[in-house]
């Protein structure tokens, strides 16, 4: 069977970790470009309730590999603006002796592939997580009728997950996942 590596420990009805308590974004074409050290900054001493089990995680592998935060391009959901930044977690940059059970889980030595992705406010002077989400190859894509789609990837396996922005947050939904069958050894 194929390892998605973390997966949210959610169901469909349940509230979401990854949520934040705020996010608001900002509407309109200007967006403040944080620097890697801002959104870094922002993950590092942003509030522990902000994302749960996830945001723990990204933090781990940020305090031993700042540089492994890439900026991604702004989204924009619900006519509102939001910052993008994927974590690629690549063992060769981490600092030597520090490890992290699921960035590790990520990636062997040599073979870095994005872990984290997450969205920040754009409408204060320093970013604010608005949404946090884990897994293995993970990607962001803005979706149809105020969503964001998360998809991961491995092999022949995947999983979604869509996130709503509903009243000022995004609220996880669904995870929906295929995972082939090993095929039978005769």
């Amino acid at each position: 069977m194929t390892d998605l590596g973390p997966a949210p420990q959610l169901t469909e009805s349940s509230s979401d970790s990854s949520s934040t308590r705020r996010t608001s974004g900002q509407s309109g074409d200007k967006v403040h470009r944080y620097s890697r050290k801002d959104l870094v900054s922002a993950v590092l001493t942003g509030p522990s309730a902000t994302g749960g089990q996830d945001v723990l995680g990204v933090r781990q592998a940020l305090q031993a590999c700042p540089a492994c935060l890439h900026r991604g391009k702004p989204f924009t959901v619900a006519g509102l603006v939001f910052a993008s930044a994927s974590v690629v977690w690549d063992p060769a940059r981490a600092t030597a002796g520090a490890t992290n059970g699921t960035a590790d889980s990520a990636g062997k030595a040599g073979d870095p592939r994005p872990f984290a992705q997450l969205l920040f406010t754009t409408d204060e002077r320093t970013p604010d997580i608005a949404l946090v989400t884990t897994g293995r190859n993970i990607t962001l894509t803005p979706g149809g009728d105020r969503t964001v789609v998360a998809e991961e990837r491995s092999g022949a396996a995947w999983a979604v997950r869509v996130y709503r922005y509903v009243g000022g947050r995004f609220e996880g939904g669904q995870r929906i996942e295929h995972i082939p069958s090993p095929t039978p050894t005769p």
